[in-house]
């Protein structure tokens, strides 16, 4: 997250590169740097006047009710999840995400 800056914020989109080094003992992304990535994008929807803990609310409840679809799709075919190919689920969630509008 380190060199973000706000500059002519206005209507450019945002693009975040953000690289990261293992951890010490694991190799794995340190828990500081995805709370600096976290930070970093609600304070730049906060610049943008949204409102963060709104915005993943409603991620999140977009998220859940495209899941309930494909479960819903799956369970017509007579399939659970864990049976499903990953190419299966993602058009199931494809046709969710198309019928929000």
């Amino acid at each position: 997250a380190e060199g973000l800056g706000w500059a002519g914020i206005n209507e450019i989109p945002l693009v975040i590169t953000l690289y990261q080094r293992g951890g010490p003992s694991t190799g794995m992304p340190t828990r500081p740097e995805q709370g600096d990535l976290l930070f970093a994008v609600a304070n730049y929807g906060r610049k943008l006047g949204v409102n963060a803990e709104d915005a993943l609310r409603g991620a999140l409840e977009r998220f859940e009710s495209r899941f309930r679809r494909v479960e819903a799709g799956l369970k017509a075919r007579g399939q659970a999840p864990k049976d499903a190919s990953l190419e299966e689920m993602d058009r199931l969630w494809e046709a969710a995400k198309s019928e929000e509008g």
